[in-house]
């Protein structure tokens, strides 16, 4: 089952990091091309587009994932739910447009209106794809995701250049909501049909009532302070923020959605043998603190440069936004690894306690500091409150699951050498690098020059933490040999035995 658990994670890293590498360019892209305001426009309609999802989220999908009988009875009844809850959001959403931009004093009225139809795309996703993740078959998901990614990104840099405003972004979005709707019945055979069945309908709701409540806490507990960043200072001030968050939560977003996708499925298959669930949780936790480690700390070292040469000198205020946040990501790896465990277990509600005592804490924090700060007010609020959840959920883990503690204290000592020597490498390598120069700041000689630069100290740096990750395997084995010797053996597809 370790196998197994590396075999998915493995899969859909590929695919989940393909999606986040391309939006990153997409954005990166579109960062050149629209000014703060538009941009901004669209940062405040993705938002309430997903506080409309949150508020109405079901949990079907993990409730088939884990049932243990056969999930196919159910499937027609969750579809039709799914489809009646992806109309009526879009309904709301055409509804409240005009009222919503008028509250935060923003030009997007028709934007708003049409972005709902992604909401129904959603909605009429064949049901039938739960079976990839229920199977292990997550190859078919991520030939699924990248295909939308891919057009999404066509679309929005194509239609950037003609358009240059946001309505760009809203149809890229409408093209990956309806890619990822029609690849679903082209991959998998099943054909969903409208029927509503009570008693299925009942267990769906009594499994997924946690989940929406905890999906709500999880919105805001993400979203409130650019939420109430757009509330306070509208969406010139809401751009750079949202994209110093993007830049500084990249090395964990791109394995957050594959945590979870991976090891619900595979949780709920050993519920009942906890030294198996704390080995693969270990495994688990191991890959995930030793990727976004050295990516956290890159992207926090290096922000100065990433934001200059990616998106230009008007966006170099977001820097201290960036570093701060850096520490944010660092702490869900503990919630985003923790949580699926608590799922599989049946007990989804220690997730929303250890969340909703989280904005207990950021509610105030980012009120205050916001008003006092502006947008690194709410970044340190973020921060401090996102201390919470982490150590609530780690008391919990260990107190239900004793055997997680040791592994995961050996792979976190083993961790902090690496970290110390990426560190210093790359403190001693900006050091040694001339000052940016404005005339760097578009494509020429000297742009070159310092890309080049900073592109051989990111390697310097990366090599540093490798050499000495390896040193400490000696020293002190944490398990990173054995890991890669599984992930090469998990990119197989035939299944595995346990180890």
């Amino acid at each position: 089952m370790v196998n197994a658990v590396l075999r998915g994670v493995t899969w859909t890293t590929l695919g989940r990091g393909f999606d986040r590498v391309t939006d990153l360019i997409r954005y990166v892209v579109l960062a050149r091309l629209l000014d703060f305001q538009e941009l901004g426009s669209f940062g405040i309609v993705a938002l309430v587009g997903m506080g409309f999802q949150a508020l109405t989220y079901t949990g079907f999908r993990q409730a088939l994932i884990r049932r243990a009988e056969d999930p196919r009875p159910l499937y027609d009844t969750t579809f039709t739910i799914e489809m009646i809850r992806g109309i009526f959001l879009a309904a709301v959403t055409v509804a409240a447009a005009p009222y919503l931009a008028w509250y935060l004093n923003a030009p997007i009225t028709g934007l708003l209106q049409a972005e709902s139809l992604t909401m129904i795309f959603f909605g009429a996703v064949s049901i039938g794809t739960i079976e990839f993740d229920r199977n292990l078959d997550f190859h078919k998901t991520v030939l699924m995701t990248r295909s939308a990614t891919i057009a999404s990104l066509v679309v929005g840099i194509a239609l950037a250049f003609l358009l240059k405003n946001a309505w760009a972004l809203v149809i890229a979005d409408l093209t990956r909501a309806g890619v990822t709707m029609v690849l679903s019945y082209y991959l998998h055979p099943y054909r969903p049909r409208l029927a509503f069945n009570r008693a299925y309908a009942s267990e769906l709701f009594t499994f997924g009532r946690w989940l929406t409540v905890n999906a709500i806490g999880l919105f805001m507990l993400q979203q409130f302070d650019s939420l109430f960043l757009a509330m306070r200072l509208g969406p010139t001030a809401l751009a750079p923020y949202q994209m110093a968050y993007r830049l500084a939560m990249f090395p964990i977003n791109s394995l957050r959605e594959v945590i979870y996708t991976v090891t619900l499925p595979v949780f709920s298959r050993i519920i009942d043998d906890p030294p198996r669930m704390g080995r693969a949780y270990s495994q688990i936790y191991l890959v995930l603190i030793t990727i976004v480690m050295p990516g956290a700390v890159l992207v926090a070292c290096y922000a100065n440069e990433l934001l200059y040469f990616a998106l230009g000198p008007e966006w170099m205020p977001a820097v201290p936004i960036v570093r701060v946040l850096c520490i944010l990501g660092l702490l869900q790896v503990f919630t985003c690894t923790i949580e699926p465990v608590f799922q599989s277990l049946g007990t989804p509600h220690v997730a929303t306690i250890s969340q909703y005592s989280q904005m207990a804490v950021l509610v105030p924090l980012v009120w205050a500091l916001t008003d006092n700060f502006g947008a690194m007010g709410a970044a340190i609020g973020a921060t401090v409150a996102g201390i919470v959840p982490a150590v609530i959920l780690l008391v919990l883990l260990v107190k239900r699951i004793p055997t997680t503690a040791g592994p995961m204290i050996t792979s976190s000592l083993g961790i902090v050498l690496p970290t110390v020597t990426l560190i210093a490498t790359s403190l001693f390598v900006r050091s040694a690098m001339p000052d940016l120069s404005p005339h760097a700041a578009t494509f020429s000689i000297p742009w070159l020059y310092s890309f080049a630069l900073t592109l051989l100290g990111v390697m310097m740096s990366l090599a540093s933490f490798a050499a000495a990750l390896f040193i400490m395997e000696s020293l002190m084995p944490i398990g990173i040999r054995n890991v890669i010797s599984q992930i090469r053996t998990s990119l197989k597809r035939e299944p595995s035995s346990d180890n």
